[in-house]
């Protein structure tokens, strides 16, 4: 996930993550923990350069294979930032949802193959 600051004043970014099933999933903390920031740190794009944080796909669908229930489908995510000033940015991520879908089928591939395996 990159967060470019098109603006043309300094951004603080306060969170950022994806909207799954109109429930925030929220980055922020583990962006702090990645690039080894204190808790307290206020992430500062400056003006005409962006943030960039990357994390396992594996991650995102474990979770939104939870909200699902267990159910081996992606409904629409989206992207979002917010900043300091509470402005928050969402972006469609249909490539996003994409990858998960491929996971998920190869995890619904598996889950059949051992109930198979179970029946026989």
């Amino acid at each position: 996930m990159t967060i470019y600051n098109s603006t043309l004043n300094d951004a603080r970014v306060t969170s950022f993550g994806y909207v799954y099933r109109q429930k925030n999933i929220d980055y922020f903390r583990e962006y702090l923990v990645q690039h080894q920031h204190p808790a307290n740190h206020q992430a500062l794009v400056a003006v005409r350069d962006s943030l960039t944080f990357s994390l396992p796909l594996t991650a995102l669908v474990d979770i939104v294979q939870d909200m699902n229930g267990g159910k081996f489908s992606a409904r629409k995510i989206i992207a979002y930032a917010t900043t300091s000033f509470w402005q928050t940015t969402y972006l469609k991520t249909n490539l996003v949802r994409k990858h998960i879908q491929k996971v998920l089928d190869q995890r619904r591939k598996i889950e059949r193959a051992r109930l198979r395996g179970i029946a026989r």
